[in-house]
């Protein structure tokens, strides 16, 4: 084989790997585009059911903790005072623990991709986080309170068994949310930001 001949074939070779490296990265660019358009339609919706860390949330929960403050201490009832005392307790720290999360977007490029995935995957654990904490508190502080003023309970059950099975279901409800919309929007977070940081490894496990 001439050298005339062997130098085609390597520019050739150089060519075809060219063009391959130029068509992966075309596909990686457009299916980094395809994941951030439904990363971004998925968080959409996270706002709106759930909010956690933005402006809107931030003051709605600190309207909400004032105000509770204002009811349990114009509570006359014993247990109504508690309960919202409770209550009281459990706004603010949920409006801190906002805030917290809010004042964590600074670390965050947020006009980036990689740091978009990132402080939205920040926000949904925080969410999650905040559902588990919160049940488990209002889950034991009611059945502490109910505990304490069971001589007054039993004397009429019809009403405070309705608000406790209403608690019992606004628990279930968010063990549903937490199991059947958060953890799906976790997961596809934790695996879009593993694909944007590893494309190439992505790639290759497609073609195999």
């Amino acid at each position: 084989m001439s050298n005339q001949e062997q130098t085609n074939q390597e520019d050739l070779k150089n060519f075809k790997q060219l063009w391959q490296q130029s068509t992966t990265n075309q596909s990686i660019k457009l299916k980094e585009r395809e994941m951030l358009r439904e990363i971004q339609y998925d968080m959409d919706s996270f706002d709106e059911k759930y909010g956690f860390g933005t402006t809107k949330q931030l003051i709605l929960s600190g309207v909400i903790s004032v105000l509770m403050i204002i009811v349990s201490i114009k509570q006359t009832n014993p247990m109504f005072k508690a309960i919202f005392l409770l209550l009281s307790v459990l706004h603010p720290a949920h409006f801190l623990f906002q805030l917290w999360t809010r004042f964590e977007k600074r670390r965050y490029d947020v006009l980036d991709s990689v740091g978009f995935y990132e402080y939205s995957l920040e926000r949904v654990k925080r969410q999650m986080l905040w559902m588990k904490l919160s049940a488990g508190f209002l889950f034991g502080g009611l059945a502490t309170i109910f505990a304490g003023f069971w001589d007054e309970l039993s004397t009429d059950k019809t009403y405070y068994t309705f608000f406790a099975l209403a608690m019992i279901v606004g628990v279930g409800y968010m063990a549903w949310q937490y199991r059947y919309r958060l953890m799906p929007l976790h997961n596809r977070l934790h695996d879009a930001l593993f694909d944007i940081r590893n494309p190439y490894s992505s790639q290759n496990d497609e073609q195999h």
